[in-house]
């Protein structure tokens, strides 16, 4: 794919990285916020090891 394409497309480097990061994090190009995804709440409502807890930083 040509540069110029991309800058088509995109706009910019900025625009281009995160649509790469929110369909890599979401796992498709729904605009539908993470947070709002049934996978993340259930994610953040089952107990165990990535509990609240736990996401602090480990010193």
């Amino acid at each position: 794919m040509a540069v110029q394409t991309l800058y088509f497309v995109f706009g910019n480097k900025r625009t281009l990285f995160k649509d790469v990061v929110d369909t890599t994090v979401a796992g498709d190009t729904e605009p539908v916020a993470t947070m709002d995804r049934e996978w993340f709440r259930a994610a953040c409502a089952a107990p165990g090891r990535f509990s609240t807890g736990s996401l602090r930083s480990r010193r």
